[in-house]
């Protein structure tokens, strides 16, 4: 292995890979973002500081496994959250947004009740909140008891807050001052502002797991290429080892 080597691998692969002659690094599991440093994990899973989905750890110069990695199986089944989001979201948005363009609101309202439109939007909303996004929620509430705030903390909180108001405020219109009552008596609901969110940050989430899966996948196959050798400092000096 040469200098221009490992200044290639520093630059272009930067933290993903780990220079290391440890063994034992080899599977373990790190955070992208570097929260706790080099810190890893035995087992995939959520970083217990950002929430994010961690990484595996790829050792430069040790041969690589063959196996689907884990970031590929996380981002499929992201995907199919994904699909399970926006199968219940969409019907959700025509549902609510409808109502404001004329022609379809007629329709909307020859075709549904009020109350029935409402309880149609709670009913198809569950599936996109308890079991679509439920990873959501799980890293918001784990964040707020570990005292890590993040972006999960954020995202559960609100858009859980926005739901919960929604439900009751579909069964329960009666127990809301009369101004908050539209014409048709009841209060505004915010079902598709909460699926519509939580369905982005899946969105977000799968588009992540598919660039992280990419990226690692192309350099365990350029790690394959090069010689089972790492370049190490000892007492301040570079020295090929052999693995």
């Amino acid at each position: 292995m040469t200098n221009c080597q490992c200044t290639f691998q520093e630059m272009t692969l930067k933290e993903t890979v780990v220079i290391d002659l440890d063994p034992d690094l080899s599977g373990q599991f790190i955070c992208p973002m570097r929260c706790e440093g080099r810190k890893t994990y035995p087992k995939p899973g959520d970083c217990p500081v950002c929430g994010m989905h961690m990484e595996k750890v790829v050792v430069f110069g040790k041969p690589q496994s063959e196996t689907k990695s884990e970031d590929t199986k996380a981002y499929k089944k992201m995907l199919f959250r994904l699909i399970l989001a926006a199968v219940f979201t969409i019907p959700i948005v025509i549902l609510s947004m409808g109502e404001l363009i004329p022609s379809v609101e007629q329709v909307i309202e020859s075709l549904f009740r009020k109350k029935v439109n409402l309880l149609i939007q709670l009913g198809l909303s569950v599936p996109v909140v308890l079991f679509a996004a439920g990873f959501i929620f799980k890293k918001g509430f784990f964040s707020i008891v570990t005292r890590n705030l993040n972006m999960f903390t954020l995202i559960s909180v609100g858009a859980g807050i926005a739901w919960v108001y929604s439900i009751v405020a579909a069964l329960f219109p009666e127990i809301f001052p009369e101004g908050f009552r539209g014409s048709h008596g009841y209060v505004a609901v915010y079902f598709e502002a909460a699926a519509v969110i939580l369905t982005l940050v899946i969105l977000g989430q799968m588009l992540e797991l598919r660039a992280h899966a990419k990226t690692n996948n192309a350099i365990k196959e350029l790690l394959n290429l090069v010689p089972a050798t790492a370049l190490v400092l000892r007492n301040g000096r570079e020295i090929e080892v052999s693995l």
